[in-house]
């Protein structure tokens, strides 16, 4: 099985006539819902990307190794981030709430009702993998007491199947 929440790449070459602006719009808006449907990956965290050849002529192939700053690190290869990221998108409605029952109803209904590796990836890092700290969940407009809801849904979930 591969990892989720780390950097994947689809790439698409072919031969044949440039995309103008809307064609391309289209088509990266199909190919993200396509990955949204079947639990690729979430929108916001999806990048497409044109490439006509005289751009390819010029990417170097040191910009393609090029390693990546502390800051970038931090943000896209922080499994934190990315699962904290992630729940605020699928969650946003219940986190500006202070009464946490609906998210804990939802959550458990999700947990039990479907096969989203992306969610469970999400929630195994939360909850058994990785410290969360007070910057991060600020970050992503999740409090304390959410998170403590989330985590205790999600270990009952794992501890009774």
């Amino acid at each position: 099985m591969s990892q989720s929440n780390l950097p994947h790449a689809i790439v698409i070459m072919y031969n044949g006539s440039d995309i103008d602006d809307s064609v391309f719009a289209d088509l990266s808006a199909n190919i993200v819902d396509y990955m949204a449907h079947y639990h690729i990956s979430i929108p916001e965290m999806t990048v497409v990307k044109y490439f006509d050849t005289n751009a390819i002529a010029k990417l170097e192939m040191s910009d393609a190794v090029r390693p990546k700053t502390k800051s970038e690190r931090q943000t896209k290869d922080d499994p934190v981030e990315n699962a904290l990221k992630y729940l605020s998108v699928r969650y946003k409605t219940f986190f500006g709430n202070r009464d946490t029952l609906a998210l804990a109803f939802q959550l458990s209904k999700d947990i039990q009702n479907t096969n989203d590796v992306a969610l469970f990836n999400a929630l195994k890092i939360v909850c058994e993998d990785e410290t969360v700290y007070e910057p991060q969940l600020k970050k992503y407009g999740i409090s304390r007491d959410a998170l403590n809801t989330i985590q205790k849904w999600y270990c009952m979930s794992v501890h009774s199947n």
